[in-house]
């Protein structure tokens, strides 16, 4: 579990130092280079930043793989070579393997790539068919993961869990419990426990 450990530190601390990165190139689409260096600045000396990168959360990851997913949205937006749609498709993608909210990304992105596109609609319909199919290559697996674990069709495991803690907490029973609660001759009541 060390070596675990470390690797997870390992993967936050190197997504918190390309944080920077991402966020000087997502300005760098919308203001100068000189505010965009500030804005680099501003993401690589934020106390808040900073301590996100240490922690072994998927904060860090996900705000960086979001913000160059949008840097790529924007190039897309812009008129991009088709290299952009498949590299933008694979960054959402990996933005939904990261956090299951991410599963909502590329579908906005087709909607603003077409919406800024729609002129040139011959070129731009084959680019993004090729964003989904490119999402749902690298995405399928974890679906076909999480559907046959389930028993059903799904796109994460968060939601039932959640809503039954929810759902008891709410009955008044105590958190605890609700999550590693033991019942009558200690049949196994938790959440997670089950």
């Amino acid at each position: 579990t060390r070596d675990f450990e470390l690797g997870a530190r390992f993967v936050c601390v190197l997504f918190g130092s390309l944080l920077p990165v991402a966020m000087f190139l997502l300005a760098s689409t919308m203001y100068s280079r000189r505010t965009s260096l500030w804005i680099a600045a501003v993401g690589a000396l934020h106390p808040l930043l900073i301590s996100i990168s240490a922690w072994t959360y998927s904060e860090c990851s996900y705000m960086t793989v979001v913000l160059l997913g949008l840097y790529l949205t924007i190039r897309c937006m812009q008129g991009a070579g088709t290299a952009y749609f498949v590299f933008t498709g694979i960054v959402l993608a990996c933005a939904y393997l990261i956090r299951p909210e991410g599963f909502i990304l590329p579908f906005l992105a087709v909607v603003f790539v077409t919406a800024a596109r729609w002129r040139t609609m011959a070129v731009t319909v084959p680019r993004v068919a090729l964003l989904l199919a490119t999402f749902a290559v690298i995405a399928t697996p974890y679906i076909a993961f999480v559907s046959r674990h389930t028993g059903q069709l799904r796109f994460e495991g968060k939601t039932p869990i959640n809503f039954e803690m929810a759902r008891r907490v709410l009955a008044g029973e105590g958190y605890l419990d609700v999550i590693y609660g033991l019942g009558p001759n200690l049949v196994e009541q938790g959440v997670y426990m089950r």
